[in-house]
């Protein structure tokens, strides 16, 4: 155990040094920046915030960013260190992107870096003619996650007969297309029965796949198989690859002759060279970015164990350290009812005002088991029966009328309540760093109907430079 606590910490050095080492900005060239978009608004004249009743208000795009960065001295700026917060500038006579609809959403930018000049600059770093990275599909598939999760989610629950959640394995998203790939598991993260589910076979292997296509603002699904045995993609010919090619990133082709070649980069090399159709063309096997080692998983469980405690003991400069702002954020737990309009992230200001419910919403969180070793999660259950409870039989009522209705005998007499709900909580790997749950599911001896248990508050961490960082928090139920 000392031994590979000993090696976990070494990591964090390495991992430490390389980031601080890593080379610095140069002013005036053009850098690409990827964080979260937030609007803040700043004191400017006459005061600058001596006088904020005549004091004009200043409105700034601020991208907070995935981690720090350092600037060169130059002729053009002071050198800056571990700067998180950059302002950013577009040019409306070189086709400026509305940056107003990416707010609160995780994006990728490209401009000229500059140092700030005047008391209207609130950040060290400025980025000027600010441009979205449209070759980026990481930070679309970011932005448009929900909406097309949403739009699966409602067409699976059909076919599944049962409420459902997603574990999504990849999500690519490019020219208003979009490829959805993982399972279908129960809300508390169980499998699935099976049996509900629409031409479904309970002993095959079970993958998500969805093709969805975005018109006039909405994904709508073109393609779904809730439980297909084997991957779809394996077998397309290169008369099918007709969507945007940068939907087929990461997907490995089973046609002769070009095993495991990415059917992205086969896609490119169809329309570059106008094979005729029904060709194929043969393209060296690429290299996909790997899962998590197993020294990153024990580092992610290690540091959860950490927010554990500060959860547990009610530590709140500890649980901020670990949030992404402004994180998308679903506020309603602790908006209050009498004001409109709630925002859709969580700020600094609204952490800071509202920190005592944002705790006591995580406080399940601190209850599930982990042991960084083994790596292994055991989920955290409040069993909502007695000791005494917990002894009976209870048997369904079948009622027709209420479902919920069950009944345990006692003395040769019939005792009729109700299904009940326990409070739960896990947490699982996911494809960028961790996803806990903290909410309600079903007591298993008196299970409660699912449309009245299953809701979870869903917390996204994400694994970047070393440190675990959580991101979002949505609610699903």
């Amino acid at each position: 155990m000392s031994g590979n606590i000993a090696f976990v910490f070494l990591s964090l050095i390495t991992l430490f040094t390389s980031t601080v080492s890593a080379a610095c900005l140069d002013y005036e060239k053009n850098v690409k920046l990827s964080g979260y978009l937030e609007i803040s608004v700043f004191f400017g004249v006459p005061g600058f915030g001596e006088d904020p009743k005549t004091d004009r208000r200043e409105i700034k795009n601020i991208l907070f960013l995935d981690e720090p960065v350092c600037a060169n001295s130059s002729d053009n700026g002071d050198a800056e260190k571990e700067q998180i917060e950059v302002t950013l500038e577009t040019d409306e006579s070189h086709g400026a992107p509305n940056l107003d609809q990416y707010v609160g959403k995780h994006i990728t930018v490209i401009g000229k870096l500059t140092h700030a000049l005047t008391g209207h600059d609130h950040t060290s770093l400025i980025l000027e003619s600010v441009q979205l990275s449209e070759t980026d599909s990481e930070a679309m598939a970011r932005i448009e996650r929900k909406p097309v999760l949403d739009a699966v989610r409602l067409v699976a629950v059909e076919l599944a007969g049962q409420t459902v959640r997603i574990k999504v394995s990849r999500l690519n998203v490019s020219d208003d297309w979009a490829v959805l790939m993982g399972e279908l598991v129960a809300p508390d993260g169980s499998t699935l029965d099976w049996s509900l589910a629409k031409d479904c076979n309970e002993d095959l292997d079970k993958m998500l796949w969805s093709v969805l296509n975005k018109s006039t603002g909405q994904w709508k699904i073109k393609e779904i198989n809730i439980c297909a045995s084997e991957p779809p993609y394996w077998y397309l010919k290169d008369s099918e690859l007709t969507m945007s090619c940068g939907v087929y990133k990461g997907l490995d082709s089973m046609t002769e002759g070009v095993e495991f070649a990415d059917l992205a980069q086969r896609c490119e090399a169809v329309k570059a060279s106008g094979v005729a159709k029904g060709d194929h063309v043969k393209i060296n096997q690429v290299e996909v970015t790997p899962p998590f080692t197993d020294q990153q998983k024990r580092m992610m469980l290690i540091q959860f164990q950490q927010f554990q405690k500060a959860v547990k003991d009610k530590d709140v400069a500890t649980i901020k350290s670990f949030i992404i702002f402004p994180a998308v954020w679903d506020v309603l737990y602790f908006w209050p009812e009498e004001k409109a309009n709630p925002p859709g992230k969580l700020t600094v200001e609204l952490f800071d005002k509202y920190s005592k419910s944002i705790v006591e919403d995580m406080s399940l969180l601190s209850g599930i088991k982990l042991d960084p070793d083994k790596m292994t999660m055991t989920e955290f259950r409040v069993n909502a029966l007695t000791p005494e409870e917990q002894n009976r039989k209870y048997i369904s009522a079948d009622d027709v009328v209420n479902e919920n209705i069950y009944y345990y005998l006692e003395k040769g007499d019939k005792h009729f309540v109700n299904g009940t709900c326990d409070d739960i909580s896990n947490v699982e790997f996911s494809d960028t760093g961790l996803i806990a749950y903290a909410g309600s599911g079903s007591n298993h001896q008196l299970p409660g109907l699912s449309e009245l248990c299953e809701h979870q508050a869903i917390f996204d961490f994400e694994f970047i430079d070393g440190k675990l960082r959580l991101k979002d928090r949505t609610f699903a139920g």
